[in-house]
């Protein structure tokens, strides 16, 4: 993903097309490669009338698309489209991503303005996102909340149909959501291990960092969903961190949670091989204290 700065010659440059005028605030900039018939291209996001100062406010917000001409040595405007503040800009998939506001808005080229493909069906006061794939992102919001969107599988059917009530044609649907406990300012798609599967990885304002591990089949998700069931009666010890107490338990405890699981406790212990949990900042650790203590609680009563 690469960002450009406006310098003082570029903004004069694009200031002579008689476009751009003294009360326009330039935000960001982004190449990017819509179609194959104007190649290159060049994004603008601007703000007419902004202040910051006593109140932040403006009178209306623009994507300017140029092409480059005269072997890339001036700009010509080939689109013009008003929308919020575009505070981001980034190609994807041959299409141009916006952050406009709390919206994050996927356009193409359409006649003589950018065309809106797919937004979101809820507004979001959006901190972090990240592309997992061509169909699905992730993203964070204010309340410390992640989510992954995925788009419907009929949008090339509707992609030229009219949108409802303002809104675009298409649709992104949201998949799972999970609540953090901290604002998120950052994802990444990294490994975790030299040549193990991939993660989202996660930080926060408060300098703590997680991860998030997709589950591979279908069996894992039903065995943890069981687990939890199983084990998390007090919900504020509960983060994930059950799987290393488990060896703490009794046998008889041990051999009665497996039971319920229909597994093994030599199977149990496998799985959490498996899939390894580490305790990331000192508030999970004083979760699994708290744990131990509500784990041996509930073994007493299983004596």
């Amino acid at each position: 993903m690469t960002h450009y700065l406006m310098s003082s010659m570029g903004i004069q440059s694009l200031r002579q097309t008689g476009v751009f005028l003294a009360s326009d605030y330039l935000i960001q900039g982004q190449l990017l490669q819509l179609d194959k018939e104007h190649g290159t291209l060049f994004a603008v996001g601007t703000a007419k009338g902004l202040l910051f100062w006593p109140k932040r406010s403006l009178i209306a917000g623009f994507i300017h698309i140029y092409k480059f001409v005269d072997d890339s040595k001036s700009l010509e405007l080939l689109r013009k489209t008003q929308v919020g503040v575009p505070l981001f800009l980034c190609r994807f998939q041959g299409r141009l991503l916006t952050g406009i506001g709390s919206v994050l808005r996927l356009y193409d080229l359409g006649k003589k303005r950018l065309y809106i493909f797919a937004d979101d069906r809820v507004p979001r006061w959006l901190t972090a996102s990240y592309h997992v794939d061509s169909d699905t992102m992730a993203g964070a919001d204010k309340f410390g909340n992640v989510y992954f969107m995925r788009r419907g599988s009929n949008w090339q059917k509707v992609k030229w149909e009219q949108g409802k009530l303002n809104g675009a044609p298409n649709k992104v649907g949201e998949i799972v959501q999970f609540h953090i406990g901290d604002v998120l300012n950052c994802l990444q798609k990294a490994s975790i291990i030299p040549g193990g599967g991939e993660c989202i990885m996660h930080g926060t304002v408060m300098g703590s960092m997680g991860a998030l591990l997709p589950f591979t089949s279908r069996d894992d998700v039903d065995y943890f969903s069981d687990l939890d069931m199983h084990l998390r009666q007090d919900h504020r010890v509960w983060k994930r961190s059950y799987g290393i107490q488990f060896l703490t338990l009794p046998l008889d405890a041990q051999r009665k949670n497996a039971d319920e699981l229909d597994r093994t406790p030599g199977k149990i212990l496998k799985k959490h091989e498996e899939i390894p949990i580490l305790p990331l900042d000192e508030q999970r650790r004083n979760a699994q204290m708290r744990e131990t203590e509500f784990l041996g609680r509930y073994s007493k009563k299983l004596k």
